[in-house]
């Protein structure tokens, strides 16, 4: 895949907070996530996507997420 070519996943929602895993179709372009929808496909969520799915790009695209732990 090149830059500018853009990409439709399809995944599940990696919060854990729903009894379900919710499924989601995530727009992939330059190894960049771009949007993020419920998935109307999946048989257990139907489409419904939590608040907490639906902010995954900020929470995963945030800049100052900590990648590892802090040195003690």
């Amino acid at each position: 895949m090149t830059a500018g070519d853009a990409k439709v996943v399809r995944t599940m929602c990696p919060m854990n907070c729903h009894p379900t895993f919710c499924g989601m179709l995530v727009e992939v372009e330059g190894g960049k996530l771009n949007t993020i929808s419920g998935d109307k496909d999946n048989p257990d969520s139907q489409g419904f996507l939590c608040v907490r799915g639906r902010s995954t790009n900020e929470i995963f695209g945030n800049p100052k997420r900590l990648l590892y732990p802090p040195n003690s």
